[in-house]
């Protein structure tokens, strides 16, 4: 992928919940949505911005319930569906695995959430392992990613 040239993309580059404000216009009974903070330059790879979304649906859902399910899977299913439908970019998935890493080993740090359980942090560590070592990253597959991984 790193020389996946015709990859390069106009991203957001801090893509997650916090930077995504939506609002009520009802003057044309819409709603709008506004993108703050953007960061690391205006360019890069489309999966840097996707996994930095949608890893939030898997934190919060194994902050809640130990893997995903319920309302974070509904989500996180939904938004990569819709993203690899309309975007029709099947070459995301070779790109995710390093990206959710990155992501990954952010929200595992101390630092930005000391108060995690060794538990969940573990899943976390366990799946920035197992999507590493995959080729491509199988939507299906991240409660298997979470899953300790064997020693051989």
């Amino acid at each position: 992928m790193k020389w996946s040239v015709e990859r390069l993309s106009m991203v957001h580059g801090d893509f997650h919940p916090w930077n995504i404000l939506f609002s009520k216009d009802t003057k044309r009974n819409s709603t709008d949505f506004l993108l703050l903070d953007r960061s690391r330059g205006a360019y890069g790879e489309p999966a840097d911005d996707v996994c930095a979304l949608s890893i939030n649906y898997i934190f919060y859902s194994l902050r809640k319930y130990g893997k995903l399910e319920g309302e974070f899977k509904t989500l996180f299913d939904e938004f990569m569906r819709t993203y690899l439908e309309q975007s029709k970019d099947t070459k995301i998935l070779e790109a995710m695995p390093l990206f959710y890493t990155f992501r990954a080993l952010v929200i595992a740090s101390p630092l930005w959430y000391p108060t995690l359980s060794v538990k969940t942090r573990r899943q976390i560590f366990n799946f920035a392992h197992n999507v590493l070592n995959s080729s491509s990253f199988d939507p299906s597959k991240v409660n298997e990613y979470l899953i300790e991984p064997s020693v051989a």
